[in-house]
């Protein structure tokens, strides 16, 4: 442990790896690159009403200019390293990877998500629950015997959707990832939600693969002279701890990049 501080121990698969925990309040956050260990120091201390509106806005700002990004991709055929090159969902089983391939096909024919994108979904094994670190392994030798070594040239973001959603009923017939938002014309889904919030990363990262879930929100902001740059080898992490901070344990929820 690093003292009382949150840690996140990210695990290397492959050339790329962003791991990033988030919870309700951002306190601190810190970069590492390399296979290690990543700890999240936290501050004492409450932020003052002008501090938390500036912040507010700042990240209503942030969110709005992706969210009208990503509304200028829907629907157009994109080039190469304009958007992620294969966008990848798990699924539990095989029933549950045909009713998502389904969506997602009706989503492209009507012209919902970006065009020209390879759409892919990977049902886990059957058998014992792998787990998300399973099904990510499993997932990547999916990618790489349809890809093969042209994989290692792609932008690839791997989305875990498979489950039965047992704690949000509404969600149990289709999936937490095709859950309707409150906004977007046509309307978004967590997937084109997901797909909205991480816009910018493609550009600002070397072929590889972000791995994340179907079931988070996770909102940010860049100050106008700071960079987001994913070209290191390894793993780069981005993290903030959870709120909040005085319980008996450091809670999070974690997405990852590899």
């Amino acid at each position: 442990m690093c003292g009382s501080t949150h840690r996140t121990l990210v695990l290397q698969v492959g050339q790329h790896v962003l791991v990033y925990a988030h919870s309700s309040t951002v306190r601190n956050h810190v970069t590492a690159r390399g296979s290690k260990e990543v700890c999240i120091k936290t501050t004492d201390g409450v932020r003052s009403d002008s501090m938390n509106q500036e912040y507010n806005t700042k990240l209503q700002t942030a969110t709005r200019e992706k969210l009208r990004r990503f509304n200028s991709l829907r629907d157009r055929e994109l080039q190469p390293a304009e958007f992620w090159d294969v966008v990848a969902v798990t699924a539990v089983d095989e029933s549950q990877r045909e009713a998502y391939e389904l969506q997602i096909r009706d989503k492209v024919d009507r012209k919902e998500l970006p065009l020209g994108i390879h759409y892919k979904v990977f049902s886990d094994p059957p058998g014992s629950k792998i787990g998300n670190g399973g099904s990510t392994l499993y997932a990547l030798q999916q990618l790489d015997d349809i890809y093969g070594k042209a994989l290692g040239s792609l932008r690839v973001i791997l989305i875990h959707a498979g489950g039965f959603s047992q704690r949000l009923p509404n969600a149990s017939a289709l999936g937490k990832i095709f859950t309707a938002m409150p906004l977007g014309d046509p309307l978004y889904q967590m997937l084109e939600l997901k797909l909205a919030m991480y816009v910018d990363f493609p550009l600002q990262m070397k072929p590889g693969v972000l791995v994340t879930c179907a079931d988070d929100i996770e909102l940010y902001s860049i100050a106008e002279d700071e960079s987001i740059r994913f070209d290191k080898p390894g793993f780069t992490a981005l993290a903030h701890p959870s709120y909040p901070v005085h319980r008996d344990y450091p809670r999070g929820v974690c997405i990852g990049f590899i």
